[in-house]
């Protein structure tokens, strides 16, 4: 999509969706790791994960550059006024291609914000699968030098990874909640009401539009593609271990 070399291909990576203990191990994992970025900074309060657009665009162009590939233009990542317009139609975000610009509901938790405006930049940048945004978007908070953007990164991971083990082993997901510390149980909860401010108005009908639509972009998982960031991630990590290794 948007003519752009794979991630997968790119940089190496053998992508492929991991089995139940593989998941498990990540979903422990990062919460061990959000448990300690949390613990290390108790006093985050919303405003610490406010950041400027060019910033954020400097962040992602860094890393898109670091992994091997070009970063030109000035591809847009707005909020948009009144807070709700995109999420009562069950969209964070949304990228207009023919004129490079991405927007983001102002609705949504500051918490959130950073991520979701890079992954759309991220759009902006050529890449077309969601999955591959929402890499971007990890790579971009967790590389950076702001630690509350580390945070932002890894708590949006961890979020992919309890959706997917919530559902399809929910015992495992019960025993590894329960470490979650009550900084982090806030955190979770103010996104949770926050979005709950603006409940989408046709959530399936949105749901099956867009998986059209971005299956008529070329994008063969269609709604799906976004978790596929967990795959990817895994795969990253494996090939930054392998090569500390033989170094």
């Amino acid at each position: 999509n948007y003519q752009r070399l794979p991630v997968e291909r790119s940089m190496g990576l053998e992508v492929a969706w991991p089995d139940s203990a593989e998941l498990i191990a990540e979903f422990q994992l990062v919460t061990e790791e959000i448990i300690e970025m949390r613990n290390r900074n108790p006093q985050f309060q919303e405003a610490d994960f406010a950041f400027e657009e060019a910033y954020l665009r400097g962040l992602l162009a860094t890393t898109l550059e670091k992994y091997g590939y070009s970063a030109p233009g000035r591809p847009r990542g707005k909020l948009v006024s009144p807070k709700g317009s995109l999420m009562h139609w069950g969209a964070l975000g949304i990228y207009l291609p023919f004129i490079s610009e991405g927007s983001v509901d102002a609705g949504l938790p500051t918490l959130t914000q950073p991520f979701t405006l890079i992954h759309e930049m991220s759009h902006g940048y050529g890449f077309g699968d969601e999955g591959t945004a929402n890499f971007w978007a990890y790579l971009s908070c967790i590389e950076s030098e702001e630690e509350s953007l580390q945070y932002v990164g890894k708590l949006t991971y961890w979020r992919h990874l309890a959706r997917l083990v919530y559902y399809d082993y929910p015992d495992q997901y019960t025993e590894i909640r329960h470490l979650i510390t009550p900084e982090i149980t806030s955190d979770l909860e103010l996104i949770r009401t926050t979005y709950d401010k603006y409940p989408a108005y046709f959530p399936e009908l949105y749901s099956k539009i867009y998986d059209r639509y971005l299956k008529a972009q070329g994008i063969e998982e269609g709604i799906k593609s976004y978790s596929r960031v967990v795959a990817l991630i895994i795969a990253w990590q494996e090939k930054e271990q392998a090569s500390d290794q033989t170094q």
